[in-house]
């Protein structure tokens, strides 16, 4: 990949992860992906609950978007970590680029890869 690619992270829903765990993922996209804009959509009433990553630098974050333009993001997103949401994974069957699958009780696509790769 070439360029600047846009990494989207969904933080919400009732399965969430740890916020250490977020931190690797994005520190490990950093890494791979150095000239990627890192988006984040979530609710504020969720994304509080992060304290390590509301102090992340260089983030866009979107916070309470309209849900069809969110949708549109995680579907169009170079690289989208779906989150443990049904909302989140609809948007990666949509998604034609690389999607990072967080198991919970939907199972992944096969050509998805998983978030233990990264994290």
């Amino acid at each position: 990949m070439t360029g600047v690619q846009t990494c989207a992270l969904p933080i919400y829903g009732r399965f969430e992860i740890h916020d250490h765990e977020y931190i690797g993922l994005i520190n490990k996209l950093r890494k791979l992906y150095p000239n990627s804009d890192i988006h984040i959509f979530s609710q504020p009433n969720i994304y509080k609950k992060y304290k390590l990553v509301t102090k992340l630098d260089n983030i866009y974050l979107h916070l309470d978007t309209d849900a069809m333009d969110t949708f549109h993001h995680l579907c169009c997103a170079d690289i989208l970590v779906i989150a443990k949401s049904s909302f989140s994974y609809l948007a990666g069957i949509y998604n034609k680029n690389k999607v990072i699958y967080i198991p919970f009780h939907h199972p992944p696509l096969e050509e998805w890869e998983s978030i233990r790769n990264y994290v």
